[in-house]
């Protein structure tokens, strides 16, 4: 199983990357970390590229960026595997396409970014798929469609639309229950 962990920004590629920081994989559970979601600020795009240069770690990055520009520059410059658009910043399924064929342009795969619901949809419409993020919070309790899964993929709903449909009377439970809560 391979998982990517978000690095919250925390490399400082201006204070030095050591090749021998590259996480192996854990034997004895077979998972790789090997792929660091968002190492570092995602405006310094030279960053990320020292970064890859220094530990030959593929590298995911987008969910901070908002336009066509930004993702053309970070996929031309910050050497990254994986482009990782979230719908809900970079202008909805338009712009999650748009930066999906920029991707394509430069022969980097994808990975979404929250909005599993929405982004399992996406992902599945695309040449080769991609890697899809899910989330801790418990959206699946509040649709009526959860996240389902197959030989180890995510499968897209097979409904008309974005295949998030969400069930009112749970959400509304939870709504009262919040505010008797507080």
């Amino acid at each position: 199983m391979s998982l990517a962990a978000s690095a919250a920004s925390d490399v400082t590629p201006r204070g030095g990357v050591r090749g021998d920081d590259v996480p192996e994989p854990a034997p004895e559970t077979g998972v790789d970390e090997g792929t660091p979601e968002e190492p570092t600020d995602p405006d310094d795009l030279e960053g990320y590229a020292r970064i890859a240069q220094a530990t030959g770690m593929p590298l995911a990055m987008g969910e901070n960026l908002h336009t066509g520009h930004d993702f053309t520059r970070a996929l031309a410059t910050a050497r990254l595997s994986y482009l990782q658009p979230d719908g809900g910043n970079c202008g909805g399924i338009t712009g999650w396409l748009e930066a999906a064929q920029l991707a394509r342009v430069h022969g980097t795969a994808m990975c979404s970014h929250g909005m599993q619901e929405l982004h399992v949809s996406l992902l599945s419409g695309q040449p080769g798929g991609g890697w899809l993020e899910v989330h801790s919070f418990p959206i699946d309790r509040y649709t009526t469609l959860p996240l389902r899964l197959q030989d180890q993929r995510a499968l897209a709903p097979d409904v008309p639309g974005t295949g998030v449909e969400f069930d009112w009377v749970r959400l509304e439970a939870a709504t009262q229950h919040a505010g008797s809560a507080g």
